[in-house]
């Protein structure tokens, strides 16, 4: 009896191997030389993915590049390619517990490029199109929608609204081409070839990506990190943050065993860029490094910033007042000195505040002040200079006084008022050469008015 139950248990394995062979062979069998991709025009691409464990072959040995693709096996190389790892639940009613493919697809929701249909299913069975193809990818690199180049394409006019912006997104990022007839061809089915082709060009897309990371807010309670251009969905397990044991010195940096736990709140993220509010139990006066790791890429060079004292974080502040000129000595050129330093003192706890003496706290509201006052002047004769240039025009575009007819009555009228509602200052910024011509063409309409009265 035990006998035959292993031999039921025995077929039934082989019965459960057989079905995910044919249904996933991406997932199947180690890697082996592909006699059907040689020659192929996506064959350097495939070889790459194959070697980097993202996508496999059949067990007869082939790839069958020009074979249509399910979107489970789609979602399982994106998965594969990104490194995408976390799980979201899902209930999708056609993907069964247990299926190879319902943690693929845990995964593609969790990371955000794919939801499934309005009637609660995910199709994972089902030929993934062009277009579909076309989503999943700008999802994944965050790209800007560009309805306006997949018009296009010949066939622009059929593309559907809620797939053009993203196959327009594509086509300019250059991880997505038409057809050499000029059309993009959306409904079609997308081949396994094309789709490693896309998701290669989408994750070198993602990899030249610039982040810019800059830390702000530094406390001993955690700081700012603020992200340029946005990325969103910050967790934890994407920062690795660690102080560093003892000082940095020659470019060489050591940190401490294990790395700090910490929380991470958006503040907003916008395409622009995004703030996040980082919650960490850091020390005053140690110095830590930060860097960020999400979907497998890495956002650039770690930073490095440290947690200063009140008494640093005060005679920074005062070092930034004394390096400033006497305030009767300042001039525009210091304005932005002066800013950062007001900036910078601004941003003092009042504990830090406290410990900048008064006579600094005098001279930078002094230099506040005198600064100021100097934009205002500056403000001031840039919209005289722009008063008196208007006139100017006026008196420059009448005809020499000699040529003068009453058709320019109008005109000359024109610039005597606007001459007349002039400061002392602005016109005095008129050459004396515009006002005597404007002086000359004011008495000459006036002989010509006299004169066709007396006629």
């Amino acid at each position: 009896m035990t006998i035959t139950m292993k031999k039921y248990k025995f077929v039934s394995i082989l019965s459960i191997l057989a079905i995910l062979l044919a249904l996933n062979p991406i997932s199947a069998f180690a890697a082996e030389p592909m006699e059907d991709i040689t020659g192929h025009w996506a064959k350097d691409q495939i070889q790459s993915f194959v070697d980097s464990g993202h996508i496999k072959g059949y067990p007869d040995g082939t790839f069958k590049p020009d074979n249509n693709i399910t979107r489970a096996e789609f979602m399982t190389i994106a998965n594969n390619a990104f490194g995408y790892t976390e799980k979201a639940e899902i209930d999708y009613s056609d993907v069964a517990d247990g299926s190879w493919y319902e943690d693929a697809i845990a995964i593609a929701k969790a990371a955000g490029y794919i939801a499934g249909y309005p009637d609660g299913t995910m199709k994972p069975d089902a030929p993934i199109s062009r277009q579909e193809a076309a989503v999943i990818v700008a999802k994944i690199d965050a790209l800007e929608a560009n309805a306006a180049a997949a018009d296009t394409f010949n066939d622009g006019t059929t593309i559907p609204a809620w797939s053009k912006g993203a196959i327009g997104a594509c086509v300019t990022a250059e991880i997505l081409n038409g057809y050499p007839d000029g059309s993009f061809l959306a409904k079609n089915l997308i081949k396994r070839g094309e789709s490693v082709i896309a998701l290669s060009k989408a994750l070198d897309y993602k990899n030249t990506i610039v982040v810019t990371k800059t830390v702000t807010e530094i406390s001993d309670e955690g700081f700012q990190l603020n992200l340029t251009p946005s990325v969103d969905g910050l967790t934890p397990s994407a920062v690795t943050l660690m102080q560093v044991d003892g000082n940095v010195t020659d470019g060489a940096i050591n940190v401490t065993d294990g790395a700090i736990n910490v929380t991470v709140t958006a503040i907003t993220t916008e395409n622009s860029g995004a703030m996040y509010a980082v919650t960490a139990d850091l020390e005053e006066g140690k110095t830590y490094t930060l860097s960020l790791e999400k979907d497998g890429y890495h956002f650039g060079a770690e930073v490095t910033f440290t947690v200063v004292t009140d008494q640093q974080a005060a005679d920074a502040v005062s070092t930034a007042i004394a390096a400033l000129p006497a305030t009767d000595e300042l001039t525009l050129e210091d304005k932005a000195a002066v800013n950062t330093a007001k900036a910078a003192f601004d941003a003092l706890t009042e504990e830090q505040s406290a410990l900048v003496t008064a006579e600094n706290k005098t001279t930078l509201d002094a230099s506040i002040v005198k600064i100021s006052e100097l934009q205002a002047a500056a403000d001031q004769a840039a919209a005289d200079q722009t008063a008196a240039d208007a006139v100017t025009a006026k008196i420059s575009a009448l005809p020499a006084p000699a040529e003068l007819t009453l058709e320019n009555k109008t005109g000359v009228d024109e610039a005597k008022a606007e001459y007349d509602a002039l400061t002392e200052e602005q016109k005095a910024l008129i050459s004396a050469e515009n006002q005597t011509k404007l002086s000359e063409a004011i008495a000459k309409i006036g002989e010509l008015e006299t004169e066709t009265q007396t006629e």
